[in-house]
């Protein structure tokens, strides 16, 4: 008797727990899918309005002239007043997202001018119809006009920028510049082209470098100053970390040895960063690996998630038994990652051929050496109708894990923290040992 009751007992513990599993379990069911309905009706309410926006809302107007926002406008507004403190936060129109991805190919549509809020010339793409014309960083534009007679002086950058905008390709320009109290005139056509970012200069020999995304071709290109580099180095100027910029820098690589160059000035100076992917394969050019994928450099930290990004294999130039790096304020983002790495590898005696001592950083106006300091990273995402946006994600970290230069930069020895006007010289002293 006293045995079965204790059976008895036994099981309806066993069926109560059994019992209070099933509960939990189903608590938990209901409560997920509860959650996911919630969250489902948000979005089905987030994208309800942003239908109802694009649909009726072209009747806002927001212009200071009254002019009504168009629905590309009316989303950029969203967007950067939705991430108000993303300085990188972006909204592109399904023709801007089609073009950028384009541009991130190393494929162009236009003139190569760069501009940031004025008339002076910012950038100039390697290989663009501006550059082949010989237009140069910080020319002024002072006048233009087109080859259906319009003609337009420039007052402010609007003007600049809408007159440049209703172009189509063929169109013909003549641009008279102020270029440091003298005014020139130029001559070019709009058009397609594929961007060079990879210009190699040794003592005899200066050429744009170009590719068709296999093979690696040059072009002459006119050096405007005087380098006098001696007769074993050469210098690759790399502008960013863009379409085949890679497959360009390895091709310049590849100009060294026939050359018979031994070192190596890589001038980062003003390159703003990239793709990081290029900024791999660009890495294992530069960082010992042993032929392995191993080498990390660069980790990212998204709020849920992490990601390691590594040199590529087999790359690693030998030949080279020296480099130095010039770098300057506007040296940003993936230019930093890839000095972080070769300071990195360097100190940890995997390469040994790269240290601070190395490293040349013009001073900006207030007398101050430091790179940009960008150490956090964007994504871009296309929407269901073809536009897409772009905003901040991860921060980046150096190969060790804890250095992220977000507001910081990278800084150098005191002995090469040089004027503009003396970093390649210093460079040279380095070269020279």
């Amino acid at each position: 008797m006293e045995n079965n009751n204790s059976r008895t007992a036994n099981k309806r513990k066993i069926i109560l727990r059994i019992v209070i599993a099933l509960a939990l379990v189903f608590s938990f069911v209901c409560g997920y899918f509860f959650n996911t309905l919630i969250q489902g009706k948000d979005r089905r309410n987030l994208n309800a309005v942003l239908d109802l926006i694009e649909d009726k809302g072209i009747f806002i107007s927001k212009n200071p002239d009254g002019t009504k926002l168009s629905n590309d406008q009316l989303l950029d507004l969203i967007v950067k007043t939705i991430l108000a403190e993303d300085d990188y936060a972006v909204y592109y129109s399904k023709e801007e997202y089609q073009a950028k991805k384009q541009q991130n190919q190393g494929n162009y549509s236009g003139y190569g001018l760069g501009f940031v809020a004025s008339n002076k010339i910012y950038s100039v793409v390697g290989n663009s119809p501006a550059e082949n014309a010989g237009l140069r960083v910080n020319d002024v534009i002072e006048k233009l006009k087109a080859d259906n007679g319009e003609k337009v002086i420039i007052t402010d950058f609007e003007s600049l920028s809408n007159f440049l905008d209703t172009h189509t390709n063929s169109t013909t320009l003549d641009i008279t510049v102020n270029r440091n109290g003298e005014y020139k005139q130029f001559s070019l056509t709009k058009t397609e082209y594929v961007a060079s970012y990879v210009k190699y200069f040794d003592n005899s020999l200066s050429v744009n470098v170009v590719s068709d995304g296999k093979n690696t071709s040059t072009v002459n290109y006119e050096i405007n100053e005087d380098y006098n580099l001696p007769s074993d180095t050469a210098l690759i100027k790399l502008d960013e970390f863009m379409g085949d910029a890679d497959v360009q820098f390895g091709g310049a690589l590849d100009l060294m040895k026939q050359n018979g160059k031994t070192k190596l000035i890589l001038d980062l100076r003003g390159n703003g960063g990239g793709r990081l992917d290029v900024l791999c394969k660009i890495a294992g050019y530069l960082i010992y690996n042993n032929g392995k994928r191993t080498n990390p450099i660069v980790y990212s930290q998204a709020k849920d998630s992490q990601d390691v990004f590594y040199t590529t294999y087999n790359k690693y130039n030998v030949g080279l038994k020296k480099t130095v790096v010039l770098a300057d304020k506007n040296t940003a983002s993936a230019s930093e990652c890839l000095i972080g790495a070769m300071l990195y590898y360097g100190k940890q005696e995997i390469d040994g051929n790269f240290s601070t001592n190395d490293l040349v950083i013009c001073k900006d106006s207030q007398g101050n050496a430091t790179t940009y300091g960008k150490g956090i990273m964007q994504t871009t995402y296309e929407l269901y109708s073809g536009e897409a946006i772009k905003f901040t994600t991860a921060k980046i970290y150096q190969p060790d894990f804890s250095t992220c230069i977000q507001g910081v930069g990278i800084t150098t020895t005191i002995e090469n923290q040089v004027l503009d006007a003396n970093a390649l010289q210093r460079a040279i002293e380095i070269t020279l040992g």
